[in-house]
């Protein structure tokens, strides 16, 4: 192989490295954007569960909490609802709410 044959052959491997090199930078900011878009994704849908949570009728209504009988009881009005924790006892509020709504 003469010298410039080698000259040309080493410039060939620069180029394809600087290719290659280029490729993969390019890959990682696709990879990076789709990460960033998933993330803002992730945080609108936190959002919307969290403006969904103060929605909630047991949020909205401030049914009054007691304990009875070895439960928890949301009332509000002529509406109870039971269950075993208050987080509970809301969920189901919330449930025969939106159900005594439909009604």
């Amino acid at each position: 192989m003469s010298m410039i044959d080698g000259v040309f052959a080493h410039a060939a491997q620069n180029q394809v490295a600087m290719y290659n090199r280029i490729a993969e930078y390019e890959e990682a900011r696709a990879l990076n954007d789709l990460l960033t878009a998933k993330q803002a994704l992730e945080n609108v849908g936190l959002v919307k569960r969290q403006f969904e949570q103060q929605l909630r009728p047991a949020i909205v209504l401030r049914p009054v909490l007691t304990y009875e009988g070895g439960e928890w009881v949301a009332s509000y009005g002529d509406l109870q609802a039971r269950g075993p924790t208050p987080d509970l006892a809301y969920t189901a509020f919330d449930s025969a709410w939106v159900g005594k709504q439909e009604l």
